[in-house]
């Protein structure tokens, strides 16, 4: 009885009070002459060939960076400062790298730290608060004790912040972690929403065509920023598809994780979308990034979130899944999909004609290739994929129909769709139009006793590919499209 007792007490903490308590319990695995056993990764045994094209194809693209400084072996910088706990992937990222050829090193950059240089200077005196600063800002404790060798190796570069900027300007790659996008965005900017000297050392290098910068999930959100088109691009930093659809997009605020269990949510709900309006690193400036995109049902708090602060452009990228971004100028832009599976691509563009709630969505898959130019967006399928379209005059006799009537017929199918949003089925569902002879079909999600009925057309223009490769002895099946107008409308099932 009493152990139940204690995990229903558990389960009702908050995300920051579980966490602590983690922390409190967490022993170092370190031996009696204080040497710590550190994680190692085999990045030939990974179960999935895509992550590990993905980690090669950038420690590549960091080689071209070193053979221009006429070096062999490429220097790739891990930064870690998405996390709560910036020490606990230090290892990981650093074996992975090496695994792939690199010569890699950890910048001990975090939130933490970059508060500590705001608030004490960069004097030697004010490292010696790390601690405390790690507990404040991160909410992390003990972390001496289980990273002895990383809290020792972050306070010394603390004492010498030059070392970061010479770390940086040495660099071919500079690859960012997962967590949470306003933990990194708090490593590079100041308190007024300048660019730290880090920021402005990676902008650099990045603009003279010296470094490479990736990331993996928050890593890659923390890219969006800058302007586009005269508008400021967000930065997204929360949300549930079916939440955002319903309540709309919430400007620079953000529900602690896990404030439904003590009631700390205010008048936000745990999933809402919400997003900074100001950006984020501001390296990638021609829309805003999402992850995770496909496998979490997330197109549809990327649409809401395009149409609410009017966006030109979003991308969201799928999980073992890498969008390769090169430009000549920053007027033409070059893109090309590695790994798994896929790029969604909101284009904010219909809504010009008066429809609030609808768009255009394009999937890029593997090996495609994206232009923009001029604000024009192209999208060459790759070679291997069969290409096929629908005549405008078909698209337009069967928008219509979809205008029309409620319910077309060619909508059948959507009824095996219980909900739209949950897990891979916006992705199934789109696959499945794209190789159908259907022009639209309509799918449903719920929330709070309201209903959405979204609809997915094949619009003007619109252009397909499909294809198969083999991998692991397996085939997987790609369909590749552009211009599929994603519209939605609101129902009270109350």
């Amino acid at each position: 009885m009493a152990c139940q007792w204690g995990k229903k007490l558990v389960n009702q903490l908050a995300d920051r009070e579980f966490y602590l308590l983690l922390d409190a319990l967490e022993l170092g695995l370190v031996d009696d002459k204080g040497f710590r056993r550190q994680e190692r990764v085999s990045v030939a045994n990974t179960r999935n060939p895509f992550s590990k094209e993905v980690f090669n194809r950038f420690t590549q693209l960091a080689a071209v960076k070193a053979k221009i400084k006429q070096r062999t072996k490429p220097k790739i910088l891990v930064v870690t400062a998405s996390a709560r706990d910036p020490f606990e992937a230090v290892d990981f990222y650093q074996s992975v790298f090496a695994e792939t050829g690199a010569e890699v090193s950890w910048l001990p950059i975090d939130a933490a730290l970059n508060t500590l240089w705001q608030q004490q200077g960069t004097e030697v005196a004010g490292c010696t608060q790390l601690e405390q600063y790690q507990a404040e800002v991160l909410g992390t404790i003990k972390r001496k004790f289980v990273y002895p060798d990383h809290y020792l190796n972050q306070q010394q570069w603390c004492r010498e912040p030059a070392a970061f900027i010479n770390a940086i300007e040495q660099a071919d790659g500079l690859f960012i972690n997962g967590g949470d996008q306003s933990l990194t965005l708090q490593a590079f900017k100041n308190k007024d929403g300048t660019d730290n000297a880090l920021l402005k050392a990676v902008r650099k290098q990045l603009e003279q065509n010296q470094l490479i910068v990736g990331g993996t999930s928050a890593g890659t959100a923390v890219m969006s920023g800058g302007v586009y088109q005269q508008k400021q691009v967000p930065m997204i930093t929360n949300g549930r598809s079916e939440v955002a659809l319903l309540r709309g997009a919430k400007a620079d605020v953000l529900p602690s994780a896990g404030c439904n269990k003590d009631n700390q949510c205010g008048e936000l709900l745990n999933d809402d979308l919400t997003y900074n309006s100001q950006g984020g690193m501001g390296l990638f400036k021609w829309g805003i990034m999402d992850t995770h995109f496909s496998e979490r049902g997330r197109q549809g708090r990327l649409v809401k979130l395009v149409t609410d602060t009017q966006s030109r452009f979003a991308f969201g990228v799928d999980e073992a899944t890498a969008l390769v971004v090169s430009w000549q100028s920053k007027e033409q832009l070059e893109m090309q999909v590695v790994g798994q599976t896929g790029v969604f691509v909101v284009e904010n563009k219909l809504a010009d004609g008066g429809k609030k709630n609808q768009v255009l969505t394009h999937f890029a898959t593997r090996d495609d290739r994206m232009r923009l130019q001029a604000d024009k967006l192209t999208i060459d399928f790759a070679s291997w994929k069969q290409a096929s379209s629908v005549s405008d005059e078909q698209v337009k006799a069967t928008t219509s129909v979809t205008e029309s009537v409620t319910l077309p017929v060619t909508l059948s199918r959507s009824a095996e769709v219980d909900d739209i949003f949950a897990g891979e089925n916006y992705l199934k569902a789109a696959h499945n139009l794209c190789n159908s002879a259907d022009k639209s079909l309509m799918f449903t999600s719920h929330f709070q006793g309201k209903q959405i009925e979204l609809t997915l057309t094949k619009a003007e223009h619109w252009q397909q590919a499909s294809g198969v490769i083999e991998s692991d002895n397996t085939n997987k099946d790609y369909c590749s499209y552009q211009n599929m107008a994603f519209d939605y409308q609101l129902r009270y099932t109350n």
